[in-house]
């Protein structure tokens, strides 16, 4: 028995944008026009600050964790410590922001842990930072923290001795809430004079009161508007934990992965044999790293199987295209790309859907139980939708696998736009797996 499927694409979070802009509609149907953070949600959107939390949703009023307002906040602020920083093998997805965060951004509560240890004595009893980011990742980080890492960031820009105003803000806030405590006492003053911060209807800061999603695109989009109008380093490029400012030696990972041509392109000698690589169809890494497969990608754990390269599929999309009268397209020219479609297919194997609770990068068709190519590509083109999916015009590039053996195979053809290839490019590093952080 045979089975097709297809589906169309459109990433929900573009690459970074060098300037903000707002969609001409609604990013998530939870976040409407008429929410009051519309504005401030769709620009975090846009400019790749944010991601929604599966199925279309952005989920506004939801708890922002530790983890997850420092995955919003190192790559824009941080860029260049993140770039820098090596999460151990095995880490969890947060590793590099928080640990990059704690050690240049840090909040109250994590300077408190590595100073006191919750309480246990002098600076010797405290937490090591690890221990301090292993307890609070998951913790909802409470309105006063957030404000301290706004503070970290001013602080880290030299702005925070220049903001105007800060005694009489501190006297407005004591008079209307009483003294501050101690270790708030100048961020908050701070952060309230420099307009990031107000309190509600009643003058109330809420200080212990958690985050919501909606409130950290408020406060991020603030924050990058005051530090950038002031001079200050706001990044416009996205930053993939694990990746180097200087490249490593290609071949030096183990088992001998990791190989690139002279055209720098990545060499079908240093990814796995099984995967039957062509170098007549170069790809290019995005990372220094060199994934468990022999790829460029800085993945750590992207299991393939026994999935393979299918360039056939190349020439037959493009024939039909053609007689279509459709512009032709060409291999993907990324290695996050091919090691997703390899890592795609494999999962086919498991759970034949188009549903991949990791979230998804590229369109696709998808067919069991074909074969050869041929049969399956036969199978597509006689499905209307299958065939309206290959002949679209929103795709420039291809790539293709299969998995399984014979009388169970498993084949897969990926269609790529280019903010889909910048999408799985800046997630190849956590395992091509964005569904876990708000980054």
């Amino acid at each position: 028995m045979c089975a097709i499927f297809c589906r169309g694409f459109r990433p929900f979070s573009p690459p970074y944008a060098s300037a903000p802009a707002v969609a001409a509609g609604p990013t998530f149907p939870d976040v409407p026009e008429s929410h009051w953070a519309y504005s401030y949600v769709e620009r975090a959107a846009e400019n790749g600050w944010v991601n929604g939390t599966g199925n279309g949703q952005f989920a506004p009023g939801g708890t922002l964790t530790f983890a997850e307002f420092y995955t919003m906040i190192v790559p824009v602020f941080a860029q260049e410590e993140l770039a820098a920083y090596q999460a151990p093998a095995g880490s969890p997805w947060w590793q590099s922001y928080l640990y990059v965060g704690g050690q240049n951004l840090p909040s109250e509560t994590i300077s408190f842990d590595t100073f006191y240890g919750g309480g246990t004595g002098r600076p010797e009893h405290g937490y090591e930072l690890q221990d301090s980011i292993d307890k609070r990742a998951n913790e909802a980080i409470p309105r006063s923290d957030a404000i301290t890492i706004m503070w970290r960031v001013l602080e880290k820009n030299g702005l925070d001795e220049q903001v105007p105003g800060v005694e009489e803000a501190q006297a407005k806030i004591e008079a209307d809430l009483g003294i501050l405590p101690l270790i708030v006492d100048t961020s908050v003053p701070v952060c309230y004079a420099a307009g990031l911060i107000s309190g509600d209807e009643n003058g109330n800061l809420n200080l212990d009161s958690s985050l919501t999603r909606a409130e950290g695109c408020v406060m991020l989009c603030n924050l990058a508007d005051y530090v950038s109008g002031h001079g200050g380093q706001v990044s416009t490029k996205p930053t993939d934990p694990g990746e180097t400012t200087e490249p490593t030696d290609p071949g030096a990972s183990e088992g001998g992965l990791g190989q690139k041509l002279s055209s720098g392109a990545t060499a079908a000698a240093g990814v796995l044999d099984s995967i039957e690589k062509d170098d007549a169809y170069p790809t290019y890494g995005s990372s220094d790293v060199v994934s468990n497969n022999g790829y460029y990608t800085g993945a750590t754990d992207a299991e393939i199987g026994n999935a393979s390269l299918q360039y056939a599929f190349l020439d037959l999309v493009n024939e039909a295209r053609a007689a279509e009268g459709h512009a032709p397209l060409t291999w993907v020219e990324s290695d996050a790309a091919e090691e997703l479609t390899l890592q795609r297919c494999y999962e086919l194997v498991s759970d034949f859907s188009h549903n991949r609770p990791k979230g998804a990068f590229a369109g696709e068709v998808i067919a069991s139980g074909y074969t050869s190519t041929q049969a399956a590509f036969n199978g597509w083109m006689n499905s209307p939708g299958h065939k309206r999916t290959l002949m679209s015009d929103s795709y420039k590039y291809l790539s293709a696998a299969r998995a399984g053996g014979n009388g169970s195979s498993y084949w897969i053809i990926c269609l790529w736009s280019d903010n889909g290839v910048s999408l799985v490019e800046r997630w190849s590093s956590n395992n091509y797996d964005y569904t876990s952080a708000v980054s």
